[in-house]
């Protein structure tokens, strides 16, 4: 376990925090999206894709126990992933009530 200042993340939680960053940068300049709700989408979905799956294939995964799997500031990255695509539903919502 690893921590800078407050953030605690493990390496595991790293990478999976920066791919879904770099996966969600990509899709959005190719699709061009600027909106809250692709954003935290494409970032949610491949965070909560990866330690869902990291968890499954691992031996001593567990949904729950942040160390057996990715973590950032002790909360297990799939719950990250669910936050991101949590807000972007709420942005798609807000940002189609706004525009009526």
């Amino acid at each position: 376990m690893h921590s800078i200042h407050f953030i605690t993340f493990n390496n595991a939680g790293l990478l999976m925090a920066v791919a879904s960053f770099l996966i969600s940068l990509v899709v959005c300049k190719l699709s061009g999206a600027t909106n809250g709700a692709m954003v935290m989408f494409t970032m949610g979905a491949p965070a909560l894709l990866f330690d869902v799956t990291f968890r499954l294939r691992s031996r001593n995964g567990h949904w729950i126990v942040p160390t057996r799997g990715g973590m950032v500031m002790h909360i297990p990255i799939w719950i990250w992933g669910c936050l991101c695509i949590g807000a972007a539903v709420w942005c798609a919502v807000y940002e189609s009530a706004v525009s009526k």
